[in-house]
């Protein structure tokens, strides 16, 4: 009894003391308008329409705290956050802090409740893991921190595909999961409390990003009724019998311990109100001085850190930044400027911008002050020259600031542009590969058709002198003509290179004498020891090193030396802007002859182009060709007047060199007995090979496709004739082609000998018959002492 009327008298006491001693103001309440939501039990409208829930329950309080009167405003989340932004409102209930919603709106810095987000699911769903998210439909509150925190992160941290659904509000989400519209809704923890979960929707065991939820308010709100939300909620928080412990024990069950009786609080409060108001009244300049001068430490500490955030980030950055002075000097430079410029950043900063590009480069495009006058940002590729001589190809974002300097950014796209020319140089030889390999077939139809009666012309000559010279010289000819072909069919898109396992050595060595012989030059030889094989093909590889060797002896009419090296080399994964990581072999072909103008360099490899007064203009592109088809690249670099280098990659193996097979060499011609059918489209093949067959001793056939061949065979089969052997064209426009008549006979007879003969001498089939069905293959066009030593290699 004592007690309790010590303490009415203390608290008479305590009123008193506060109604005397504070000022006399006006209060007027303030209004406040604040934006909710359908979100029990956090915050909603009730069955009578009123504002209700946690953070309605802790408002209200503050309020009365501070004489404020709130204006609730009813709406849809999304909504909301749009009219915060717009200071429309000026403050909203339960958002999770994030540091680009820091930027729009102010934040309460002590945390209203904590929170987390829980994926809820229909009681029938199987979504138990993460993995289970995959293929399925998620639901989110549209624009709220969830929707971007799991498109933008848990997606690509758990790689996982599932399709993210937004809704303006949690009735319309609920209403679709009920539904199963969708597999599952992202909300925080206390949705498990709200009565529109209903007992169809349970919580599932996958939970994410733990938060703290705060009232937000808008930027032009007051930041000192901030500090004196912040102020009441404290209190709230400290003391286990406020409005605060009161509203999470209603609405979740959740109940806080007292420990300090109640009495001591009162008690206190007297004493220290006493005490505070002689103190603080005495201080208070004091105080309010330091707190300005704590407001100005933090905003300096503040400051530093962002611009210590900010230096960190340029000099992490992969591109190269410049800052400058309105007048164009150069004012700071990161690290990677200092890497793209070849200088350390004491020789870049105080330099005009114009003084680190060539002058060439600054008259092709000069810089454009007064597009960036005009905000714009300017972006254009430059030239710049390394310290090491090369040239580095740099693209420009340049953008002048409000008080006149200019950012600008400097990215290395030398190694791109080089990649990017390197696909439009294949896709141009493709193009005219295609081209190229269908003007070869017809024309190496023709040409086996001038062999064929050359052939027969000689065989008809006998003891003549003069007649066997004319054809020899004819025949000579159009040897020349079917080398012209062959390297027109490298551009060919079916020629595939039979790659075996190599020494190159000899190879090198044999090639390189041979192309020097009769001329000037000599040739010098360096071979790096325990040389690795490679994977090629022999006569495609020869022909590469031949006509870059036959460009260096030209290139030096007076004479010289092509020095040749071979080495092992070894790339690193990204090491090379063309070829993968990985074990190489590259021969190095230097001259000291006459160089490349630079102008030129891009275009040697482009088919037809030469500086020459004589020749083709293919033997470097059928050389760029041959090598990329083993996996390979030719790089060049030349000086006018000094000479070239030309250096061929090719991959390296482990496998053991393939033994070469010795075909015999003799002109004798064949003889045989038998019927021979022979398929090709072109009148003029199958006459000269009736002809030449003949002569042979062979009863021939012709047909104009596979459908009349096969035809021919089966009738002559019924009659019990055999065919000795079939000769079949690979192409036939329009018709059954060798491939598909080929397939058709092995059905029927799988031992008949059968031969493939094609223009493209470079196709799959040509290169490896066996494995189509066939059993060898002759290129066209061919000659008489070649289709002899097929007929006798297999029938032997």
């Amino acid at each position: 009894m004592e007690l309790k009327r010590f303490l009415k008298k203390a608290k008479a006491v305590l009123f008193m003391v506060l109604f005397l001693f504070t000022p006399l103001f006006v209060f007027a309440s303030e209004v406040i308008k604040v934006g909710i939501y359908q979100n029990d039990p956090k915050v909603f409208l009730n069955e009578n329409g009123n504002p209700s829930g946690i953070f309605v329950d802790v408002l209200n309080k503050v309020a009365e705290d501070n004489n404020w009167k709130i204006d609730y405003v009813y709406g849809k989340w999304v909504d909301h956050i749009e009219a915060l932004k717009n200071g429309e409102i000026d403050a909203l209930t339960d958002v999770a802090f994030s540091e680009k919603r820091s930027r729009k709106f102010r934040f309460n810095k002590i945390e209203v409740i904590g929170s987390w987000v829980q994926l809820f699911t229909h009681k029938d769903s199987k979504i138990k893991r993460f993995s289970d998210l995959n293929g399925k439909r998620i639901g989110v509150l549209e624009g709220s921190v969830q929707e971007k925190y799991f498109d933008k992160y848990i997606k690509k941290t758990l790689d996982l595909e599932f399709e993210i659904v937004t809704f303006k509000d949690y009735h319309s989400s609920v209403k679709a999961l009920k539904a199963k519209d969708v597999g599952g809704i992202f909300a925080d923890r206390f949705f498990y409390f709200s009565k529109l979960r209903g007992g169809d929707i349970v919580p599932s065991p996958l939970v994410f990003r733990p938060e703290g939820l705060f009232f937000a308010f808008s930027k032009s709100f007051d930041a000192e009724k901030v500090n004196a939300f912040d102020k009441s909620l404290s209190e709230m928080k400290n003391d286990p019998d406020s409005a605060y412990y009161q509203s999470l024990y209603k609405w979740l069950g959740i109940r806080s311990e007292d420990k300090i009786p109640p009495y001591v609080y009162w008690l206190s409060a007297v004493i220290l109100s006493v005490l505070a108001f002689f103190v603080l009244f005495s201080f208070f300049l004091r105080i309010e001085i330091k707190r300005k001068n704590i407001l100005v430490e933090k905003s300096k500490h503040d400051f530093k850190r962002s611009e210590s955030k900010y230096k960190e980030l340029v000099e992490l950055a992969a591109d190269g930044i410049l800052l400058g002075s309105p007048e164009g000097v150069i004012t700071e430079a990161n690290t990677r400027m200092e890497q793209i410029l070849g200088k350390p950043r004491d020789e870049i900063i105080g330099l005009h911008i114009s003084k680190i590009f060539p002058k060439e480069t600054l008259k092709r495009t000069p810089l454009d002050f007064e597009s960036l006058k005009k905000g714009r940002v300017v972006i254009n590729e430059r030239e710049l020259i390394h310290p090491d001589g090369n040239t580095i190809t740099v693209e420009m974002h340049t953008k002048m600031m409000p008080d006149g300097t200019y950012q600008s950014i400097y990215r290395d796209i030398t190694d791109r542009k080089k990649i990017m020319e390197t696909i439009a140089k294949n896709q141009k030889l493709e193009s005219i590969g295609i081209l190229a390999g269908g003007i070869a077939h017809d024309f190496n139809n023709l040409l086996s058709g001038v062999f064929g009666y050359i052939d027969l012309a000689k065989l008809s000559c006998g003891d003549k002198p003069k007649c066997m010279k004319y054809t020899e010289a004819a025949m000579k000819s159009l040897d020349r003509a079917r080398n012209l072909t062959h390297q027109l069919l490298t551009f060919s898109k079916g020629g595939a290179p039979v790659i075996k396992a190599e020494k190159i050595e000899s190879l090198v060595q044999e090639v390189v004498k041979f192309a020097l012989s009769g001329s000037k030059c000599s040739s010098e030889f360096i071979f790096e020891s325990d040389l690795r094989r490679v994977l090629i093909d022999k006569n495609q590889i020869s022909q590469v090193v031949e006509n870059i060797v036959i460009n260096a002896q030209q290139s030096m009419p007076s004479g010289g030396v092509v020095k040749i090296s071979v080495n092992n080399c070894d790339i690193p994964e990204k090491g090379h802007p063309v070829l993968n990581g990985g074990s190489y072999i590259k021969i190095s072909i230097a001259d000291s002859g006459t160089g490349i103008e630079q102008k030129h360099i891009d275009k040697i490899f482009d088919p037809f182009f030469t500086t020459k007064q004589k020749g083709s203009g293919l033997g470097l592109s059928a050389s760029y060709s041959i090598v990329a088809r083993h996996s390979g690249y030719i790089d060049v670099d030349s000086v006018l007047g000094e000479g070239s280098v030309f250096d061929i990659y090719l991959p390296a193996t482990e496998m053991d060199v393939s033994e070469n097979v010795k075909i015999d060499e003799s002109e004798v011609l064949h003889k045989g007995e038998g019927k021979v059918i022979v398929m090709d489209d072109e009148e003029i093949i199958r006459s000269v090979l009736s002809k030449i067959f003949s002569r042979m001793n062979y009863e021939v056939i012709g047909c104009p496709d596979g459908e009349k061949a096969i035809d021919v065979y089966l009738k002559l089969r019924e009659k019990g004739e055999k065919v000795k052997f079939m000769v079949f064209d690979l192409t036939v426009p329009g018709g059954m082609g060798g491939i598909e008549a080929v397939e058709k006979l092995r059905e029927i007879d799988k031992e008949v000998p059968v031969f493939v003969s094609s223009g493209y001498s470079e196709d799959p089939a040509v290169s490896d018959p066996q494995e189509f069905g066939f059993s060898a293959s002759i290129a066209k066009p061919f000659n008489l002492k070649e289709l002899s030593k097929l007929l006798e290699k297999h029938f032997s």
